[in-house]
């Protein structure tokens, strides 16, 4: 019986802590994909893809790996396959690792390699990329969940997340 109990107590205390959220992704107001973003620890995922209805005329598909200070981009658009290293991502997709810094630590860090200027105003919380040249500016719409309730992205395209749910899990 107590050799149950203590497996029991090992079983809760070594199960990992997760949350998740999916965003329903628009081009303009128009409805284009879901983007799902998941936590553990250390470890963020995102994957997000075109709706199946527009693959005629753009398929879309992604897959975006945070472990630590090392992530990926693996992604495939049309019949191409990418992937992109670091470097890469801050040239082609700013948004997406500065979008999960900020989900992972509630801020974000100027570095050498990617300069940004950060404003924040009551629950609007701006990123200004200053090396980009396809994004102007990331507005994330703040409330108490540690993923916006909204993100605007305005660059080539003005791209916006809504957030569609939360799940929390350990």
């Amino acid at each position: 019986m107590i050799k149950k109990i203590l497996s029991l107590i090992l079983l809760i205390s070594c199960t990992v802590y997760s949350e998740e959220t999916i965003y329903k992704t628009y081009l303009g107001s128009i409805p284009v994909g879901e983007i799902k973003i998941s936590l553990s620890e250390k470890k963020v995922t995102a994957e997000g893809s075109t709706y199946p209805y527009i693959s005629w005329l753009y398929s879309y598909n992604f897959k975006f790996v945070m472990d630590g200070a090392d992530f990926y981009l693996y992604e495939r658009e049309n019949e191409k396959e990418k992937k992109f290293d670091r470097k890469k991502i801050y040239e082609k997709k700013p948004w997406l690792p500065l979008i999960v810094e900020y989900i992972m630590y509630g801020k974000n860090s100027n570095s050498d390699l990617y300069p940004i200027k950060v404003e924040k105003k009551g629950s609007i919380y701006v990123i200004y990329p200053l090396k980009s040249k396809r994004v102007k500016k990331i507005v994330m719409y703040i409330d108490k969940s540690r993923f916006p309730l909204k993100i605007d992205i305005d660059g080539r395209y003005h791209i916006v997340l809504e957030r569609s749910n939360v799940n929390l899990s350990d």
